[in-house]
């Protein structure tokens, strides 16, 4: 800069365009390098957080699939007592486990899909630095697929009918005991077939039914979410598109 201004007041024109030039072209080196650093570091960060983001998703999917494997048999067990009562096909009595999914039904329970790095994608801002769009659609839908769980799990909680309270004579609650881990849990006998063809029991049977037929769909939704966005992050093909639970409502 000394030396452009000693060449200004010399009036010696090309040495000042030469010093700028030099001086421009220093300017816009260091910023080119500075932000092939920027870049290089928000990319290994991309890269650090997907390997965190696949793991996690992984971890969710697996506890999420046993999860819905278990309320898929429940559904399964209260449909079997509605054919009791509405089918012609002369379904045999539940067994010990059927009927304990029975007594259940009314537990509408929070899913375990936590994905802690995709928290930390929207909260820490680390979404802006995928340049993947595909990758960044799955994320938002995952979310979005989270929250509608989370609203419609809230609704149904206030729906679901407790069988064995609104019909003891029906389903007797037995203290049981918890093999492998000591103390005891409350286990269920189950007199369906004894029950007179109250239309009222029917009904809210029938209700039950509904709840969880309900519930195991949005399971079935999220859980299909997130083997979209592992897919995405292994370069698998995503499944066959699923039919999205609309917001729940009460039957």
């Amino acid at each position: 800069m000394h030396r452009i201004a000693t060449a200004a007041r010399n009036q010696d024109w090309f040495t000042v365009f030469i010093e700028t030039c030099i001086v421009v072209v220093g300017l816009l080196i260091g910023l080119q390098i500075n932000n092939w650093n920027e870049a290089r570091s928000d990319h290994a960060k991309a890269d650090a957080f997907s390997e965190r983001l696949l793991g996690d998703v992984m971890i969710a999917r697996s506890q999420l699939s046993d999860f819905l494997e278990r309320r898929e048999r429940r559904l399964q067990s209260i449909l079997k007592v509605e054919e009791m009562y509405f089918g012609d096909s002369g379904v045999m009595p539940l067994s010990a486990t059927e009927c304990e999914d029975s007594a259940d039904s009314r537990i509408i329970s929070i899913p375990p899909m936590r994905v802690p790095s995709l928290t930390e994608a929207f909260a820490g801002g680390l979404i802006e630095l995928i340049d993947e769009p595909e990758l960044v659609r799955a994320l938002i839908s995952v979310g979005q697929s989270e929250d509608r769980l989370r609203s419609a799990i809230e609704g149904m909680r206030a729906e679901a009918p407790r069988l064995d309270l609104e019909f003891p004579d029906a389903i007797t609650r037995v203290r049981g005991t918890n093999p492998g881990q000591g103390g005891y849990r409350m286990g269920a006998e189950c007199h369906f077939l004894d029950q007179p063809r109250d239309p009222h029991f029917l009904s809210r049977v029938a209700h039950a039914t509904r709840i969880n037929a309900s519930y195991v769909h949005f399971l079935q939704g999220h859980l299909q979410r997130l083997e979209e966005l592992e897919g995405v992050l292994t370069g698998r093909d995503a499944q066959a598109p699923f039919q999205e639970p609309e917001a729940f409502e009460a039957p």
